[in-house]
């Protein structure tokens, strides 16, 4: 599978891990793979394509990251996203790394 980087978002970085993304406006919920990560944003594949609601949450337990969410494009299972908040890119591996998120 050929790594996915989006040039919307710069200095993309490849992960992988579940995702979880909700929206309590619209009850949107579903779970997705990382696929890359950035300090603004992400992209993530979904099982099967989905109609995700432009505004949502992202979970990502293993690295303690909830963070709002604005879709910048889609393509059939792909998203790509941008926080609504600076994050902290985790220490990729094996354990969970505490994440701080800065409001801008």
């Amino acid at each position: 599978m050929s790594e996915i980087v989006d040039e919307q978002i710069p200095n993309m970085l490849p992960i992988r891990c579940t995702a979880h993304l909700t929206s309590f406006e619209t009850e949107f919920r579903t779970s997705a793979e990382m696929q890359s990560i950035s300090e603004t944003g992400a992209v993530v594949r979904l099982p099967e394509p989905v109609d995700i609601p432009d505004q949502f949450s992202i979970l990502i337990p293993k690295y303690r990251i909830n963070v709002g969410c604005r879709i910048i494009w889609r393509h059939l299972h792909d998203v790509g996203f941008r926080f609504d908040q600076k994050i902290e890119i985790p220490v990729l591996g094996d354990s969970p790394t505490t994440i701080s998120i800065a409001a801008e």
